[in-house]
């Protein structure tokens, strides 16, 4: 995995690195495991070793990685496809599909890019280790009058109180709780809407970039001059 070079933002790239070192270590483990069974120590210590390596090779590559990614962030324009590969990674990773529709993506504000990412990154893997979900959705639309995008992240499965959760969260863990804060600071809200089997929405509301600023009228300024 040396010399990754990517063009989206931290929160893809920790959600690729999160997935790949699970799988890996996981695959790992129950290799190490049959291999002491069997008292094939020798192997099972190579393999450990070997994990080890990659494991700091990884995190190095992963370090460098963000340092370029903090300088540039997620633009708009690659938004819906940084976007598409969290869904696809989601898929091959857990088998379940996943419904998108992304056009809306592209109009979020730069200051909103890498937010999107993790909201999206959070949904799907909070649809992967709790939902128990048959299908996923993730969907933008924009409301031009408002000048705000809405995403959504949607799942079929079992559903949970969003209030307990909450509750939860003020205890110590920040998943949701974190989103909603970070959400506010990008000029944004954020909100779980989710009934015990009926499924769960994670829905955010960020404001649309400018697509075509105002023309300043320099014919008005110079009437404006002549009449002080």
């Amino acid at each position: 995995m040396s010399g990754w070079k990517f063009s989206f933002g931290i929160p893809f790239l920790l959600s690729v690195v999160n997935s790949f070192f699970y799988f890996h270590f996981f695959t790992s483990i129950e290799a190490v495991n049959s291999h002491l069974t069997n008292q094939r120590y020798s192997r099972a210590h190579q393999i450990v070793r070997q994990s080890l390596a990659l494991a700091r090779n990884t995190l190095k590559d992963v370090r460098n990685a963000i340092d370029d990614l903090r300088a540039c962030g997620t633009s708009p324009s690659d938004l819906p496809e940084a976007i598409q590969e969290v869904i696809s990674q989601f898929t091959a990773t857990t088998a379940i599909p996943c419904t998108a529709e992304l056009d809306g993506f592209s109009a979020v504000s730069q200051k909103g890019c890498d937010f999107a990412i993790r909201v999206v990154s959070e949904g799907l893997s909070n649809i992967a280790r709790h939902a128990q979900a048959s299908h996923a959705w993730v969907c933008s639309s924009v409301d031009k009058d408002k000048e705000i995008v809405t995403i959504e992240v949607r799942d079929d499965g079992t559903g949970f109180d969003p209030l307990t959760a909450y509750q939860k969260q003020k205890l110590g863990h920040y998943g949701l709780l974190g989103l909603n804060e970070q959400a506010q600071m990008t000029g944004g809200n954020f909100k779980v809407i989710s009934r015990k089997g009926n499924g769960t929405t994670l829905q955010l509301c960020l404001p649309t970039r400018a697509i075509n600023p105002p023309v300043k009228d320099e014919h008005k300024n110079e009437h404006e001059h002549e009449h002080e």
